[in-house]
């Protein structure tokens, strides 16, 4: 794989451009309008994370290299390690859900299980996409069933959605698609 599709740059910059709508709308108070940017952001997600799995990581995660476990960009080690990010975004969604309905884990599809069970390193940007996932659906579930006393709790589920947006971008962009190039 010499060069990385540029689907997946201009999704990442789609995604960030959808993010900073969300944004806007929340500062503004807008709620309607970050309700439906919230929306188009979910779909931005699930449509790259797929076009990502195709295009990426179904072609690299066979390689032996790969199969060594851990990322293997050591700058990125220490955000992985220190607290996984699926953790970080069930943590604040269960700060809004009663016991009954508690995120413990996040649920695997059979066709990233074995990537998981191996202990890939692409196991690392694909924990964030869960994560990224769970959090912005939630905020917008909680968005659609607006309640006064969620404003708190959605402008720091926002920041947390930042963070762990800009953080898996710049992880993929400056690492995982450096390593793709040259083992696939």
């Amino acid at each position: 794989m010499k060069n990385i599709d540029p689907t997946l740059k201009h999704q990442h910059e789609a995604i960030y451009s959808k993010f900073n709508l969300v944004l806007q709308n929340w500062k503004k108070t807008d709620l309607d309008n970050c309700t439906r940017a919230l929306n188009d952001l979910n779909f931005l997600l699930s449509e790259h994370h797929e076009a990502e799995f195709q295009l990426l990581f179904s072609k690299i995660w066979q390689n032996p290299k790969i199969r060594e476990g851990g990322p293997f960009c050591t700058y990125f080690f220490n955000f992985f390690m220190s607290e996984k990010p699926f953790v970080r975004a069930a943590r604040l969604i269960n700060k809004l859900r009663n016991n009954n309905n508690k995120i413990l884990d996040y649920e695997l599809s059979d066709q990233l299980k074995p990537l998981f069970e191996q202990n890939s390193m692409v196991c690392v940007p694909i924990e964030e996409h869960l994560a990224i996932r769970a959090l912005a659906n939630e905020m917008h579930q909680v968005a659609l069933a607006w309640e006064e006393n969620n404003k708190s709790w959605f402008s720091e589920a926002l920041m947390e959605l930042q963070d762990l947006i800009e953080k898996n971008i710049e992880k993929e962009e400056t690492c995982l698609w450096a390593l793709a190039k040259n083992i696939a």
